[in-house]
């Protein structure tokens, strides 16, 4: 199974109450999961047109340290939290009722790790920076590809500018702190086992946080992009256009993820939006002038999504994806005779396998492929011979 599945629709969690910023209100979200078993949840917060005062949520692990944070009119912003303790809950605290959370996938071990309690980081400024992620339990840098970072933006202000990209990498973005709330990052690692921020002024309590929420190990299939491709899109609103990231990702890719990156300096919130083909998630969402914000969408098989867009002042940069990973390889003892076929597989399509005791099949995957030959004398399949009854493909 994938690290981040991506639902095409969002599902709507019609149980936040109306908090008041009075309490963090636990929230169960197992009836909005395609797979309880998952370590963690992408969450979407978006927010209708505001007439009141300004709007101020939350969203924390469970017994971790909460952050409220504010969202312009019709903003959105998509974030990761982990599940802590026996159920599938997080906190939630919010002063309005235009305030919506939403379930926008899943995220899943064994590749991805998590921490309980993300805890801030302490960050110099005025220059790039090197950053080594925290590790979790005995794992150590050299098994680690990449961070999921999340960084908030505590109040509204554009009296600063961060950024974040892989050591070595050639993007010089830094943009303005807007009222977005929480946005997500995903970025891979150097060779020494470092990704780099930015801001002019210091990451603080009282304006933004950078939050290491966990990292993606080097055995899972997400890829990360040295240097971010921009898509150069037209414009498109209202109608939604085609998203085409066929030239950038592999032709296996699942999910693909990086940022909108905007110098727009309209204070209207331009619309820029990505949701998968055939959704209807609404996409009339805007952007804080002048910002960058994370997003990720499924693509179909033609590695395909839609989008919106508003002002060209606006892009959308690529700069991660994900395949199919291959599930655990099954226990194998060895060859045997018998007279079943065990398959360990190829990513992409038919059997492969090594035969041993028992009748059973067992399938896995390898990129791009059908089945996988290797010719045997005086048969049209492919195979390897083996003393017993039972076929091998390989």
């Amino acid at each position: 199974m994938e690290s981040f599945v991506r639902y095409d629709n969002e599902k709507f969690v019609s149980e936040v109450p109306v908090s008041l910023l009075s309490t963090w209100v636990n929230i169960d979200l197992v009836p909005y999961l395609d797979d309880s078993s998952s370590l963690g949840v992408l969450l979407r917060v978006t927010k209708d047109i505001d007439i009141g005062p300004a709007t101020t949520f939350g969203v924390r692990e469970v017994g971790s340290v909460g952050r409220l944070v504010n969202i312009g009119d019709e903003e959105f912003c998509e974030f990761p939290m982990k599940f802590v303790g026996a159920g599938k809950t997080v906190d939630f605290k919010n002063n309005e009722s235009n305030i919506k959370l939403s379930v926008i996938g899943e995220v899943h071990a064994p590749h991805v790790k998590l921490h309980d309690a993300p805890t801030d980081k302490v960050l110099a400024f005025g220059d790039w920076f090197n950053v080594t992620p925290a590790l979790i339990g005995g794992d150590v840098i050299d098994d680690v590809a990449a961070v999921i970072a999340r960084v908030t933006h505590v109040a509204p202000t554009t009296t600063g500018t961060w950024g974040l990209r892989e050591k070595g990498s050639d993007d010089l973005a830094h943009n303005s702190r807007g009222d977005i709330g929480y946005t997500m990052y995903i970025i891979g690692l150097s060779a020494s086992g470092e990704y780099q921020y930015f801001t002019s002024s210091k990451f603080s309590f009282a304006q933004s946080i950078l939050t290491e929420v966990g990292y993606i190990l080097k055995s899972g299939s997400v890829v990360t992009i040295t240097d971010p491709v921009d898509e150069v899109l037209s414009l498109q609103t209202p109608l939604f256009g085609v998203l085409d990231v066929s030239g950038v990702v592999a032709s296996e890719a699942s999910i693909v993820g990086g940022r909108w990156l905007s110098t727009s300096p309209l204070l209207t919130r331009p619309e820029a939006f990505l949701r998968a083909t055939g959704s209807t998630d609404n996409g009339f969402r805007g952007h804080p002038l002048d910002s960058q914000l994370g997003q990720s969408v499924a693509l179909d098989a033609d590695l395909k999504a839609e989008y919106t867009l508003e002002d060209l002042l606006i892009d959308f940069w690529v700069q991660w994806y994900e395949v199919p990973s291959l599930p655990p390889p099954p226990s194998i003892l060895g060859l045997a005779r018998g007279t079943g076929e065990v398959g360990v597989a190829v990513a992409g399509t038919s059997e492969a396998g090594v035969a041993v005791a028992g009748t059973s099949e067992v399938g896995d995957a390898v990129e791009g492929m059908g089945e996988v030959s290797v010719a045997v004398e005086g048969t049209g399949e492919a195979g390897v011979a083996v003393a017993g009854q039972g076929q091998v493909l390989k």
